[in-house]
C-alpha cells in the first residue's frame, strides 16, 4: 500500500476496504491484527506520507553522507531554534530562507507538541531550554562545527517532558532525510542537525529511553540514519550516536545490534562474492568501538549489585483478585463462577501458620512530606464481606510512610472511607509498628524488603523486618484477625480477600511519586533468615516461584525453598497479557471478572479496553486455589518494562567472540583500552557471558592479544584487566579472588606484562602483594596462588628484571608465598632455582659488591647471579624467624627435609662468592639450632632432597642435545634458539649422582670446604654460634678483631660482665663437632702464610677459648687439637706458629687432668689418644717430634708436681664421679711404662 505512487488513489482505496472485509468478518482476525500493531502502522504512516504531501518536506527517505561542512551553520540553528520556541501562528520569516524550510521547522514544533502532548501549556519556557551560544569559533576547520553542534544544549529545565504519543517521535524521525530544499542544502543541513537534537533532547530521561525502545526507534534509527553513523565527519553522527547509545542501554534486538555492528561492512560480513573475492572490508573503526563501551557501560542502577536494570512495573495500582479463594458452607450446590482465582480448593485466610511478603522495589521520585504527602502502598490487603453494605476491611497494610519514609506495618482492621488518599495507619499499638530505615532515604536505589507475621496461640504473635537480606527489627505484633470485625465467625455471611500493589483509583490525585516494582511473592508460612539472604542473593533479576533457584551459573539448584501449596501469588514483569474484561470472563471466572469491573469503573461485557494482566508466576503450582494475578491499572503511563542492554543481547550475535575479534584487531593504544573496557562491562554486567569466557577459556586468548600488542599495553588496561578478573571490585565487600580462571590466565601469566612498558608488571605485582597481605581473604589468595604455581613463575622472570624496585616487589611476594607453611613443591623449586645458577670456575670470587665501574659481559653476568643468589638467600632467612623474633620451626624442619641440609653446603665451595657463604652458613646455623635438625646433619640423612626429579630434566637435556646433533648434521640451522630447556639445573646436579656421598656426615663436609674460605671474618663468629648452639639472626659489627667480649655480645648481646654465665649456662648445648671443623680451619692458617694480619691472631685466641671451654677429658677434639701442629705436608716440620706452644700445654692439662680417672676397658686413656694421635698424611719425623714434645712437657710437669707424694701432690682432680687421688699413682706408671 505505502509502495504504490500517491497518485494511485483507487488501488489504496481498494487495499483498504479488503482490510476492512477482513476486519468485520472475524473478532480473531481484529485481535491479531491488534497484537501485530497492524492499526498503529496504518494511523502512523499515513500519517507521515501525509505531512510529506505538504509541500515542505522531500521524498528521500535515507539520511546521504555529507560532503561539504557548512560555512554559517550556527546563525542558521540560532535562527531555527528561534522559529521552534516562538509562536506558531507569527513566525519571524527571513528571505533569504525558503519558506518550506520553515513550515518544516513549525511542522516540527506541532510534531514536539503532540509527542509530549503539550497543547495545555502556553509556551515552551517550562519545556524547552535556550540555545546554549558557542564560544568563539576557532578557524573554520571541520572539528570546530563538530564541536558547535556539541554546544546546542536543548536540555529541558526540570521535570523533563513525557512522551505520550512515540509514534509521533517515530514519524519525526522519519521525516528527518526529508527535510531538503533544492539549491539551498546548507540551510536544509542546518535544520536537519537542529531537529536531530530536537529528537535528541526527548530521549535524555530514562523513561523516555525505554518508552522509544517499545517502540522501535533504534531499529528506525539504524535503518534511516546508517549513513551518518558510519560517517564520523558528519555533523549528524554525533546526536543520532547519542540517541542510539541511550537507546541500547535499556533495549536493543539482537537485529538492531548486528546491524549496527556491520555499519561499513567491516571485517568482510558481506555475503562472499566470487567475482571479487578480495573486496576490503577495513576493521572497526574507534568511535564505533567507543560507542559500544558507551551502550556496555553500567548506568548506577545499584539494583542489588546487578549492572543491568531488572524488569520492573510502574502504576497506579496492581489489583489482585482473590488471592484466598473459598466458598461459603452454606449448604447445597455452590457455583463454581462465584468463586474467584484459579486452581481448586479452598485457601484458609488468615493462613494457620503465618504470613511471609518478599517483594523487590525502587523509589525513584519520593513526594514533598509537606505538600504532597503520598505514601509508597507496597502491599494492602482487604476483606470484602458479602453483606447489605459491603463493608470493605483493610487487614494488612505494608507501607513506606510519606512523611519520615518509615515503614509502617499494620494489622488493624479499617473501613477506610473513600477519597482519603493521605491515609496512614498510626503503627502504634499492639497491630501496629513502626520502623524507620534510613537507607531507604536514598533515591533511584533497589532494595528488598521481606515482613514476616508469625502467629502464636499460646503466646503473642510476631513479626519480622528485613531489609536488603539483613535482620531490621522484631516485636510484638497481633496477627491477622481471624473473623472479619473480630466477631464471632458466621459461616452464611461470604468473604472475598483482594490485594492491591499502590495507590486504588478512589484514592487517586497528583504526586510527584513514582516508584518501580520488581519482583514479589506473597507466602502462607513463616521464612527463615537464613531463607531470606537466599532470596536476597537471587537478586531482582530471579522470576521464578522459590522451587528450584539457582544462586550462581556454577553452583547446582537448590531444593525448594518453599513447599509448592505455600505460595500465594508471584509476580513479576515477564509474565504479562493484554486481555479484556470479556476474555476474563471466559477465560477465569465470573467473580473476578465483576471484581475487575467495579475497581476499573467499566462494564463487565466490556470488549475493546485493553487490560494487562499480570500472571500469577505460582498458578501451575500444586495446592489450594490461588489470585489469577494482577491487573494493572493506571491513570497515564503504565508501563511494563524488561530490559535487554547490549551487555545481555551480545551473546545472541556472537558472544565474547565479538569482543575478543575487536581487541585481536586493535592497533593503537585506543582501540585496545575501549575494546578491553567493553569486554569488561560485558562480563561484570552478564553471568552468562562470564560462563562462556570461563567455558572457552577467553581469558587464555585475551592473555595472548596482550602479549603480541604488548607494546599497546598502559596502566589504564592494566586496571582494566584486574577489574575484568574482579581483584578490584568497589562494589564487593569481600576482597577473595573470584574467578581463578582469570586471575590464572591474565594475572599469573608474567609473560604476559613482562618486558611492557611503563613498569605495569611492577604494577601487577604491588597489585598480588596487596591481595596476599592486605586482603581480608589473604590466606585463600594465597593458598590460591600456591595452587597456580605462582611461585615457579616468579623464579622463571628473576632474572630478566633489571629495576631494582620491581626486583624488591617480587621477592616481597616471593616470602609471602614462601613463608608460614609453603607447598614443598614450591619449597624444592626455590632450593633448585638457587642451585641452578652455581658458578663452576672461581671467577666468581673476584667480583667486587658495590663497585660501580665497567664490568665485562661476563662478569656483568655472574654479579647478576650473585646479587640474585644472595637475594634469594636474605629473604630465606627472614622466613626462618617469625614476628616474635622466634625460629619458625616449621619452615626450618620443611627445608631440611624437602631439600637437604647438604644442599645449604652446595654454597660453600670454593668457587662461590664471600656473600653467599656466609648467607649459608648463617641459615645452617639457624637450622641446627634445632636437636633434630642437627642430629639429622650429623648422620647426614635426609640429604639430596634438592636432587628430587632432576633425572627427568637430565633426560630431557640428553634428548636436546641428541636432537642437536642430529639437526645440525643434516641442516645448517642454528637450534639454540629452537631448545627451550627453562631451568636446568647444572651437570654435576642433574647427572646420575653415587648415594654413597648423599651419606657423609654434614659436619664433614664441613670440615673439607670451611677451610677454603679462610679469609672470610664471619665464619669464625659463626662457628662458635654453630657450636652454642645459638640461632644468631644478625652479624658482629667487626668481625676481624676475635676476642671473647665480641664474641660474647655476638652470641647473647651485652659483655661478659654484664651477662650472668647462670642465666646463658643451661641455654647452651655444645656441639664437639663444631670444634673440630674450627680447629680444622685453625690448622690450616697455622701451617698457611697469610697476609691478613688479622688472620694470624685467630689461632691463638681460638685455643685459648677452648682451653676456657673444655669440658674435661676423653673429649673428641684431642685428635683434631693434635693435628693442628702437624703439617700437611710430608717435608714441613712442626709449625713455628704461636699457637703451638698453647696447643701443647692444652694437650698437657689434658693429659694431667686425665691422672686422676680410673683406666677402664672400654675406652683408650687420654694419653694413648694424644700420643698416637696423627694425620694420615703425616710422616714418622713430624710424628716423633710431636711425641717427643708432648713427653717432655708431661715430664717436667709431672716432676715438678710431685705426683707420687700422694693427697700432698701438686695435681688437680677433676669433679668427676670416677675421679680419685688413688687414681694417680696407676696412672703415672703407665704413663711411664708408655714412653
Amino acid at each position: 500500500m505505502h509502495s504504490a505512487p500517491s497518485c494511485k488513489i483507487q488501488l489504496k482505496i481498494q487495499i483498504l476496504k479488503i482490510l476492512l472485509g477482513c476486519l468485520r468478518d472475524s473478532h480473531r482476525t481484529r485481535t491479531i491484527f491488534r497484537k501485530v500493531g497492524g492499526f498503529v502502522y496504518v494511523t502512523i504512516r499515513p500519517f507521515c506520507d501525509t505531512l510529506r504531501l505538504l509541500g515542505c518536506f522531500g521524498t528521500r527517505t535515507q539520511l546521504e553522507t555529507l560532503t561539504e561542512i557548512p560555512g554559517n551553520l550556527e546563525e542558521y540553528q540560532a535562527y531555527f531554534h528561534t522559529i521552534f520556541i516562538g509562536n506558531v501562528l507569527e513566525p519571524e520569516v527571513r528571505e533569504d530562507i525558503p519558506l518550506s524550510l520553515i513550515l518544516a521547522c513549525l511542522i516540527y514544533r506541532l510534531l514536539y507538541d503532540i509527542a509530549i502532548d503539550n497543547f495545555d501549556k502556553p509556551n515552551l519556557s517550562g519545556v524547552m531550554g535556550i540555545l546554549a551560544q558557542s564560544g568563539q569559533q576557532k578557524g573554520g576547520e571541520s572539528c570546530g562545527k563538530i564541536r558547535s553542534i556539541q554546544s546546542l544544549n536543548l536540555s529541558q529545565q526540570p521535570p523533563e517532558p513525557l512522551i505520550v504519543h512515540p509514534g509521533v517521535v517515530m514519524c519525526m524521525l522519519q521525516l528527518l532525510p526529508s527535510i531538503e530544499c533544492d539549491g539551498h542544502e546548507e540551510v536544509s543541513y542546518a535544520l536537519q542537525t537542529y531537529t536531530a537534537e530536537v529528537i535528541k533532547s526527548l530521549v535524555r530521561s530514562e523513561r523516555n529511553q525505554r518508552i522509544m525502545c517499545e517502540a522501535g526507534l533504534a531499529g528506525q534509527l539504524l535503518k534511516l540514519g546508517s549513513n551518518p553513523l558510519n560517517d564520523e565527519q558528519n555533523l549528524l553522527h554525533i546526536p543520532l550516536q547519542y540517541v542510539l547509545e541511550r537507546l541500547a542501554a535499556q533495549a536493543l534486538q539482537p537485529a538492531e545490534l548486528r546491524a549496527f555492528l556491520r555499519l561499513g561492512n567491516p571485517l568482510y560480513c558481506l555475503s562472499p562474492d566470487f567475482q571479487a573475492p578480495y573486496r576490503p572490508g577495513g576493521s572497526v573503526p574507534l568511535t564505533r568501538i567507543k560507542t559500544l563501551v558507551s551502550m556496555t557501560t553500567p548506568r548506577d542502577f545499584r539494583a542489588h549489585g546487578s549492572c543491568t536494570l531488572p524488569p520492573f512495573i510502574e502504576m497506579d495500582i496492581i489489583f489482585l483478585p482473590s488471592i484466598a479463594p473459598q466458598a461459603p458452607n452454606i449448604g447445597g450446590n455452590i457455583d463454581t463462577n462465584t468463586i474467584g482465582g484459579i486452581g481448586a480448593g479452598d485457601r484458609i485466610f488468615p493462613p494457620q501458620s503465618g504470613l511471609s511478603y518478599s517483594t523487590w522495589f525502587c523509589v525513584d521520585k519520593f513526594s514533598d512530606p509537606r505538600t504532597d504527602p503520598h505514601c509508597v502502598r507496597l502491599l494492602t490487603l482487604v476483606r470484602t464481606v458479602n453483606n447489605v453494605r459491603e463493608d470493605n476491611l483493610v487487614c494488612l497494610t505494608l507501607l513506606l510512610s510519606a512523611r519520615d519514609k518509615a515503614i509502617i506495618v499494620s494489622t488493624q482492621e479499617t473501613i477506610v472511607p473513600p477519597n482519603a488518599g493521605e491515609w496512614e495507619p498510626d503503627g502504634t499499638g499492639d497491630s501496629g509498628a513502626r520502623i524507620w530505615c534510613p537507607d531507604l532515604l536514598h533515591e533511584g536505589q533497589w532494595h528488598h524488603l521481606v515482613v514476616v507475621l508469625n502467629r502464636a496461640v499460646l503466646k503473642n504473635s510476631s513479626f519480622s523486618l528485613f531489609l536488603d537480606g539483613q535482620h531490621m527489627h522484631t516485636q510484638k505484633l497481633h496477627f491477622i484477625s481471624q473473623n472479619p470485625g473480630a466477631g464471632a465467625a458466621n459461616l452464611t455471611v461470604a468473604t472475598s480477600v483482594y490485594a492491591f500493589i499502590g495507590t486504588p483509583p478512589a484514592w487517586r490525585r497528583y504526586s510527584r511519586l513514582c516508584w518501580k516494582q520488581g519482583v514479589c511473592h506473597l507466602i502462607e508460612d513463616v521464612i527463615s533468615p537464613q531463607m531470606v539472604v537466599t532470596i536476597f542473593n537471587l537478586g531482582p533479576h530471579y522470576m521464578g516461584s522459590l522451587q528450584a533457584p539457582q544462586v550462581r551459573k556454577q553452583m547446582e539448584p537448590l531444593g525448594p525453598l518453599i513447599p509448592e501449596e505455600r505460595v500465594m501469588f508471584g509476580l513479576n514483569a515477564k509474565a504479562i497479557s493484554q486481555l479484556t474484561l470479556a476474555k476474563i470472563r471466559k477465560v477465569y471466572s465470573r467473580a473476578d471478572n465483576k471484581t475487575i469491573a467495579k475497581q476499573l469503573g467499566m462494564s463487565s461485557h466490556e470488549n475493546a479496553t485493553p487490560i494487562r494482566i499480570l500472571h500469577n508466576s505460582a498458578g501451575h503450582l500444586a495446592g489450594p486455589a490461588r489470585s489469577l494475578g494482577g491487573v494493572l491499572v493506571g491513570y497515564l503511563g503504565v508501563r511494563v518494562f524488561s530490559p535487554h542492554p547490549v551487555s545481555a543481547m551480545i551473546e545472541t550475535v556472537g558472544g565474547c567472540s565479538i569482543l575478543l575479534g575487536i581487541i585481536g584487531m586493535a592497533q593503537d593504544v585506543e582501540s585496545l583500552y575501549a575494546g578491553v573496557k567493553a569486554l569488561t562491562c560485558v562480563v561484570r554486567s552478564n553471568r552468562a557471558t562470564q560462563s562462556e569466557m570461563d567455558r572457552k577459556r577467553g581469558y587464555q586468548t585475551l592473555g595472548m592479544f596482550f602479549k603480541k600488542k604488548k607494546n599497546l599495553l598502559n596502566s589504564h588496561i592494566l586496571h582494566l584487566t584486574f577489574s575484568l578478573v574482579g581483584t578490584v571490585n568497589s562494589g564487593q565487600e569481600t576482597s577473595a579472588i573470584p574467578n581463578v580462571t582469570a586471575f590464572q590466565d591474565l594475572l599469573c601469566d608474567l609473560e604476559v606484562w613482562q618486558g611492557s612498558p611503563n613498569g605495569l608488571l611492577r604494577s601487577l605485582l604491588e597489585h598480588l602483594v596487596q591481595l596476599a597481605s592486605e586482603s581480608s581473604e589473604k590466606r585463600t589468595n594465597i593458598k590460591i596462588m600456591r595452587d597456580l604455581q605462582l611461585v615457579m613463575k616468579l623464579l622463571h622472570i628473576i632474572f630478566d628484571i633489571h629495576d631494582e624496585p620491581t626486583t624488591e616487589i617480587l621477592f616481597s611476594l616471593l616470602s609471602i608465598l614462601l613463608g608460614g607453611q609453603p607447598r614443598h613443591a614450591d619449597l624444592l623449586l626455590f632450593g633448585q632455582f638457587i642451585a641452578a645458577r652455581l658458578p663452576v670456575d672461581d671467577a666468581e670470587r673476584n667480583i667486587v659488591l658495590g663497585n660501580g665501574g665497567e664490568q665485562r659481559a661476563g662478569q656483568k653476568d655472574n654479579m647478576r647471579n650473585l646479587v640474585v643468589r644472595n637475594r634469594c638467600f636474605t629473604m630465606l632467612h627472614s622466613l626462618l624467624f617469625t614476628a616474635r623474633n622466634t625460629v619458625n620451626t616449621i619452615i626450618c624442619d620443611d627445608i631440611s627435609k624437602v631439600l637437604g641440609l647438604d644442599w645449604l653446603l652446595l654454597f660453600m665451595q670454593p668457587q662461590i662468592h664471600p656473600t653467599t657463604v656466609v648467607w649459608a652458613m648463617r641459615i645452617l646455623i639457624v637450622l641446627c639450632a634445632n636437636e633434630t635438625i642437627i642430629a639429622r646433619f650429623r648422620d647426614g640423612s635426609h640429604n639430596g632432597g634438592y636432587l628430587r626429579h632432576t633425572d627427568i630434566v637430565s633426560q630431557n637435556k640428553s634428548m636436546s642435545v641428541l636432537a642437536s646433533t642430529q639437526l645440525s648434521t643434516s641442516s645448517p640451522v642454528n637450534t639454540s634458539s629452537m631448545i627451550q630447556p627453562g631451568m636446568i639445573l647444572p651437570t654435576q646436579l642433574a647427572t646420575e649422582v653415587k648415594t654413597g656421598v648423599l651419606h657423609v656426615p654434614g659436619f664433614q663436609y664441613l670440615e673439607w670446604l670451611l677451610p677454603s674460605h679462610l679469609e672470610i671474618p664471619e665464619l669464625y663468629f659463626l662457628l662458635i654460634a654453630l657450636i652454642m648452639g645459638q640461632p644468631v639472626k644478625g652479624l658482629a659489627s667487626d668481625h676481624k678483631n676475635l676476642d671473647l667480649d665480641k664474641v660474647w655480645a655476638f652470641l647473647w648481646g651485652g659483655t661478659v660482665t654484664q651477662t650472668s654465665i647462670g642465666s646463658i649456662g643451661p641455654k647452651v648445648n655444645l656441639c664437639p663437632e663444631g670444634v673440630c671443623v674450627l680447629l680444622t680451619m685453625v690448622r690450616r692458617i697455622v701451617h698457611t702464610d697469610t697476609a691478613l694480619e688479622w688472620l694470624k691472631s685467630h689461632p691463638v685466641t681460638i685455643i685459648q677459648g677452648k682451653f676456657d671451654a673444655e669440658s674435661g677429658p676423653n673429649s673428641p677434639t684431642e685428635e683434631q687439637l693434635c693435628c693442628v701442629v702437624i703439617p700437611p705436608t710430608q717435608e714441613s716440620a712442626l709449625t713455628k706458629h704461636p699457637a703451638r706452644k698453647f696447643i701443647i700445654d692444652f694437650l698437657r692439662v689434658i693429659i694431667v687432668d686425665s691422672m686422676s680417672l680410673s683406666a677402664t676397658g672400654k675406652a683408650s686413656p687420654v694419653v694413648d689418644l694424644v700420643l698416637d694421635s696423627s694425620p694420615e698424611s703425616s710422616d714418622l719425623t713430624q710424628q716423633i717430634e710431636f711425641q717427643t714434645e708432648i713427653i717432655s712437657a708431661l715430664i717436667d710437669h709431672l716432676l715438678a708436681a710431685d705426683v707420687l707424694v700422694g693427697e700432698q701432690a701438686a695435681l688437680p682432680i677433676v669433679p668427676l664421679l670416677q675421679s680419685h687421688i688413688q687414681n694417680v699413682v696407676p696412672n703415672v706408671f703407665y704413663v711411664t711404662a708408655r714412653i
